[in-house]
């Protein structure tokens, strides 16, 4: 019991019990057919993963040369749209700005065309 001016005693946290030492688990044993066939589906998973990464990062490559393939067609050009990962992108090429301003007339005239109803 305390007495005014003194401090309440803390109880101190008690240790756990324990059961004894902890017994080692046998690893589990599986038959060698078993086995195999889990090696297999592991094998074709990573070979999907990387086929689809493989995919991914080839039309990543084609997008960053996009511009230089379509100049070899097109003197001035716009692209609009959106990447492979959702990202939004306008790849823009004009030589002067004479040929970016008629670019974007000729894209005002198309955009109002299409709102329009025509095409």
């Amino acid at each position: 019991m305390s007495t005014e001016g003194e401090t309440p005693k803390k109880n101190k946290p008690r240790a756990r019990k324990t059961n004894g030492p902890v017994k080692s688990v046998k690893p589990v044993t599986t038959a060698p057919f078993v086995q195999k066939q889990i090696d297999d589906v592991i094998e074709q998973a990573l070979t999907r993963f990387y086929e689809a990464w493989r995919s991914k990062q080839s039309k990543i490559h084609d997008l960053q040369h996009l511009d230089t393939i379509v100049a070899e067609y097109l003197q001035t050009f716009m692209i609009l749209g959106y990447d492979i990962n959702g990202e939004k992108i306008c790849i823009t090429h004009a030589s002067t700005p004479a040929a970016r301003d008629s670019l974007i007339e000729h894209l005002r005239t198309t955009f109002l065309s299409i709102m329009n109803g025509g095409e």
